[in-house]
């Protein structure tokens, strides 16, 4: 019909426009005109638009005043209690480990005998499963058991791995308990062990053979405290060729287990010292260092003899001067020998053994050296010592020493709290993410590491964003000062692959003039205490979204901010305005199913809801009963009270 009356105004148009008598353009406005309004108030009447307006100003219940305060508050708090679920959950998870390991350390299996969901390779599983699409795990997953990955350079069929694929079999079964029963909000639950075991829930295919639980982030920060560490790297002449390859790609995978919470320096060590940082001082391990330091790891340039005096010296002096981690200190040495043991230069050092010295003889040792001065550095400095023969014994020789620096942590029962990582990309494909950590242990053993993931993206419902105010977002950053949400930082498909470490001065867009208001609040939010909150008010610049940030004004905002309870994490909310005005709608409540007409709901493909998947096409007493379920977006569920009646009447 609007197409036809397209062609008929397109007809008198071209006919106003001849030299036919009677026809002018003026009628011809006035007739479409008239067409136009007719077709609109045609389109109010059968969309029921004007029904629609007035069920929306009828579930109009007031005008609120936002306390800003309270809505900071009230939101850290739901946050808390989302944490503290996940932290229950790892706390279920440690404790079934414990006793799972106490009851079955002494037995003895086969392989035939030990069944497991091999995730590498589905098809020969000794327990077979079928996968389904879930949408809170967007992959297909089952529900009904774990799922074993091992690395490709561990053989699947040793005692020790046998051993643990069987104790930890136990956990099957607190995994499901989790998610089924205590928290639906639950991602991916995990354990990794310290022979390279590694058992996640649910059970999924996994196509990365080479995946070491033992080299990940998550791993290393939960299995360890805070590390100061300096890597020694002898280069002298004695190291060319098959050793320093050895040692290039050690000190790579070295570098590979430190975390933003560790501190570090590589030196290089001949008749010169040359670190790898501007000045000889440690810095910080984030993302960006750590691949600058591996970039920076010489090919070349060994040479004369090595002064492994003067370099001892320097790696001490670097510990003792460095602001760091504050908690343990440690010398990576890597060498293909040495004559001497300087222990004069331990006694005055390291008398009381601060700092732990791990060796790593590299290749076969130099014809003048032997392998028991290096040896003697370690023991007699409470680290360890490590024979690398060769590229493929790299790997698994580097990731040992994690096992040995967590042993003070089962002695002193220092990790009460779970760690957080900083924020990366899912593996699986849930977008980014923080990851909480419990190392266990059965009495001074180390077993290995359990975790759950928390998405990024799950952490801003909690704020009610039609509260924060026009122009206002909230944002969050951890212990560290680094963003793990905000809105400034994003990537075109909604994750960075692997993202560099991105602090809040860098995130928040201020007048030059102005940059000392941003580190004063930076470093408000990283000192505030629990229970408290903070308040700053300067100028910032502010960014129109949807005009792809071109237009840029300054204006004063507002900041509030409080620390997330339980976590190293700091909630702040930005506004031009607090104190202001919001509307809120009565129809939030649960409807009457009893008194619903019968029809069916279509909805966007959107992402709805955290831990429910909806369908797209469903009726409106089922998808109530969703809504009420899951973790959903509460307009959707205003939006479906509202509408319910509306086309029905008429």
């Amino acid at each position: 019909m609007l197409q036809n009356n397209c062609y008929v105004l397109c007809l008198l148009l071209s006919l106003a426009d001849s030299t036919q008598p009677g026809l002018n353009l003026s009628q011809v406005s006035n007739w479409a005109d008239d067409i136009s309004s007719k077709i609109v108030e045609m389109w109010k009447d059968i969309s029921g638009y004007q029904h629609l307006k007035k069920a929306y100003e009828e579930s109009l219940k007031k005008v609120a005043h936002v306390d800003s305060k309270q809505l900071l508050i009230e939101s850290a708090h739901k946050m808390e209690q989302y944490f503290s679920k996940k932290i229950d959950s790892l706390q279920r998870i440690k404790t079934r480990a414990k006793i799972a390991y106490a009851r079955r350390k002494d037995a003895s299996v086969t392989a035939e005998e030990v069944k497991y969901v091999n995730m590498i390779d589905l098809n020969s599983t000794s327990i077979p499963v079928t996968l389904h699409f879930d949408q809170r795990f967007k992959k297909d997953v089952n529900t009904s058991y774990s799922g074993i990955q091992i690395p490709t350079n561990v053989y699947h069929g040793g005692p020790a791995v046998l051993k643990t694929i069987n104790w930890t079999s136990e956990l099957d079964e607190v995994f499901i308990d989790n998610f089924m029963n205590r928290d639906n909000t639950l991602k991916w639950q995990y354990f990794g062990s310290r022979d390279a075991v590694f058992r996640t829930y649910p059970a999924k295919r996994w196509t990365n053979p080479y995946y070491s639980a033992r080299r990940r982030p998550w791993y290393t920060q939960g299995a360890t405290s805070p590390k100061d560490m300096v890597i020694l790297i002898d280069s002298s002449g004695s190291m060319v060729g098959k050793n320093s390859v050895i040692g290039r790609l050690a000190v790579s995978n070295i570098i590979d287990t430190l975390t933003d919470d560790d501190f570090f320096n590589v030196v290089y060590f001949n008749t010169a010292i040359r670190s790898l940082s501007c000045n000889k001082t440690l810095v910080q391990a984030t993302e960006r260092n750590r691949e600058l330091f591996k970039s920076r790891l010489r090919k070349s340039g060994y040479k004369d003899v090595a002064l492994w005096e003067k370099a001892l010296k320097e790696a001490f002096e670097m510990l003792k001067t460095t602001d760091g981690a504050r908690c343990q200190k440690m010398i990576m040495i890597l060498s293909d020998g040495t004559e001497h043991k300087y222990e004069d230069v331990f006694e005055h050092y390291n008398k009381n053994n601060e700092v732990r010295v791990f060796t790593y003889l590299l290749g076969t040792p130099a014809p003048a050296y032997s392998s028991d001065d290096l040896m003697w550095m370690a023991c007699s400095n409470k680290g360890y010592f490590y024979n690398v023969p060769t590229v493929g014994a790299v790997r698994d020789l580097i990731e040992d020493y994690v096992s040995v620096l967590s042993r003070p942590m089962a002695t002193t029962n220092e990790t009460v709290k779970p760690v957080w990582t900083g924020i990366y990309r899912d593996a699986s494909g849930l977008g980014m993410l923080v990851t909480a950590t419990l190392p266990v242990f059965h009495e001074q053993t180390f077993l290995g590491v359990c975790g759950t993931d928390v998405t990024i993206s799950q952490l801003m419902n909690f704020v009610y964003q039609p509260y924060v105010g026009a122009g206002g977002y909230p944002f969050i950053i951890n212990n560290n000062g680094n963003i793990v949400k905000h809105p400034n930082f994003r990537a075109v498909y909604g994750y960075v692959k692997s993202p560099d470490d991105v602090d809040l001065t860098e995130a928040e867009f201020v007048p030059e003039e102005r940059k000392n208001s941003l580190l004063a609040l930076r470093e408000k939010m990283l000192s505030i205490k629990n229970g408290e909150t903070g308040e700053m008010i300067f100028t910032a610049f502010s960014f129109t979204e949807y005009e792809r940030y071109l237009r840029i004004t300054p204006i004063e905002r507002t900041y509030i901010f409080t620390k997330i309870q339980q976590t190293p994490f700091s909630l702040g909310i930005t506004s031009l305005k607090f104190g202001y005005e919001v509307q809120e709608y009565k129809s939030y409540i649960v409807g009457n199913e009893s008194n619903e007409n019968n029809g069916i709901v279509l909805l966007e493909d959107w992402n709805h809801c955290n831990s429910t998947s909806l369908p797209l096409t469903t009726t409106p007493q089922y998808l109530r009963r969703l809504l009420q379920q899951g973790d959903c977006n509460a307009n959707l569920l205003l939006d479906l009270n509202i509408t319910q009646n509306v086309w029905s009447t008429n």
